[in-house]
């Protein structure tokens, strides 16, 4: 087995929260 695969979901789960909460920050921004 590759460990690609884990080091692809490992990214997955610690980018996904990252983006989210710098497109809440950037529309949050815009907003005010």
């Amino acid at each position: 087995m590759l460990p690609s695969r884990n080091t692809l979901i490992l990214g997955l789960t610690s980018a996904i929260p990252t983006f989210f909460s710098a497109s809440w920050m950037f529309f949050f921004t815009n907003y005010i």
